[in-house]
């Protein structure tokens, strides 16, 4: 799924039940943190609705989660 993040968002993906880390992209914008648990994270990364909400932050602010890019 690494193709829907836009490469110009710094992304990382932290399960809450797993011991589990994912980082996508790279720059100097501050890095998006989106948190929650494995199956939500994978449900949003792949465009469906996460049974539990997601904590996104953005420089340790509560930020919206980042708009995904279209199937490639």
């Amino acid at each position: 799924m690494a193709p829907r993040v836009p490469e110009d968002v710094p992304l990382v993906l932290t399960a809450t039940d797993r011991t589990l880390s994912r980082r996508y992209g790279s720059g100097d914008v501050p890095t998006v943190t989106v948190s929650g648990r494995l199956g939500d994270l994978a449900a949003w990364l792949t465009g469906r609705r996460p049974h539990q909400p997601l904590d996104c932050r953005r420089s340790g602010a509560v930020a919206p989660l980042p708009e995904l890019l279209g199937w490639p």
